[in-house]
C-alpha cells in the first residue's frame, strides 16, 4: 500500500515523540473518529426521518398532488435522497481516512486494538457474515427510497 506508506511519512515530524505525547494525540484522533461517527449517524437519522416523511405524505396525500405540484414533491424526495447519499460518501470517505491514520499511529503503541486487532477480527469488512460496513447501509437506503419515490410517482 504505497499510498499508506506516503500518508505515513507526512504523519511522523521526524523527532521522537514522547509516549505520553503520542498516546495523547492518539486518543484525541480517535476521540474526533467518534464524534465524526456520531454527526454521520445523526445525519443519517435526519435524513430517514425527512424519507420517512416524503413516503407517508405520498402515501396518504398522493391522489392530491397533481401537475407541478406532484412533480415538485417527487423532486424534492429525490433531491433529498441523492444529498443524503452524498453525505454519507463523504463520512464514509473523511472516516476512512482517520481510520487509516489511527491504524498508522498504532504501528508506534504497545498495542494495535484497532489495526492489528478489531478489524481483522472482522475481517476487514469482507466478510458479511462477520461484518457489514455500515456505509454499505447508508449507500443503500437512498437507493430504495429513491426506487420509491419512483414507484409512488408513476403508480
Amino acid at each position: 500500500m504505497a499510498e499508506l506508506d506516503d500518508i505515513e511519512k507526512g504523519l511522523w515530524t521526524g523527532a521522537e515523540s514522547a509516549d505520553k505525547a503520542l498516546l495523547r494525540q492518539y486518543e484525541l484522533y480517535v476521540h474526533q473518529a467518534e464524534e465524526i461517527s456520531a454527526r454521520r449517524h445523526s445525519a443519517s437519522m435526519v435524513f430517514l426521518t425527512a424519507s420517512l416523511s416524503f413516503i407517508v405524505i405520498a402515501v396518504f396525500f398522493g391522489d392530491q398532488l397533481y401537475g407541478t405540484h406532484a412533480a415538485a414533491f417527487y423532486l424534492a424526495g429525490g433531491l433529498t435522497q441523492l444529498l443524503w447519499f452524498l453525505l454519507a460518501r463523504s463520512y464514509r470517505n473523511l472516516n476512512s481516512a482517520k481510520f487509516q491514520v489511527i491504524g498508522l499511529m498504532e504501528k508506534r503503541l504497545p498495542t494495535s486494538p484497532f489495526w492489528a486487532a478489531e478489524w481483522k477480527a472482522l475481517g476487514e469488512g469482507k466478510d458479511r457474515r462477520k461484518y457489514i460496513p455500515v456505509s454499505a447501509i447508508e449507500h443503500t437506503a437512498p437507493m430504495g427510497f429513491t426506487l420509491l419515490f419512483i414507484l409512488l410517482a408513476f403508480s
